[in-house]
């Protein structure tokens, strides 16, 4: 599980890394248009994921505080 976990957030910073070259590839005109919406719809995604993925282990972490020991 942990392996996955690594191999997710590898994957997510990949993703952002890769959103900011093509946003300053874009800025000096060296990026097309199109591939910067596609990146920046793929960092979209992924931030959204992440952040779900987040609320659900405060909600786990919740629930385990509330159980009766």
């Amino acid at each position: 599980m942990a392996q996955g976990m690594r191999s997710t957030f590898q994957d997510f910073a990949a993703t952002l890394k890769h959103s900011e070259q093509v946003a300053q590839s874009s800025m000096v005109g060296q990026a097309d248009p199109h591939a910067l919406v596609q990146a920046l719809a793929q960092t979209e995604l992924a931030v959204e994921t992440a952040v779900i993925v987040r609320n659900k282990v405060v909600e786990a972490y919740q629930e385990i505080l509330r159980m009766p020991v």
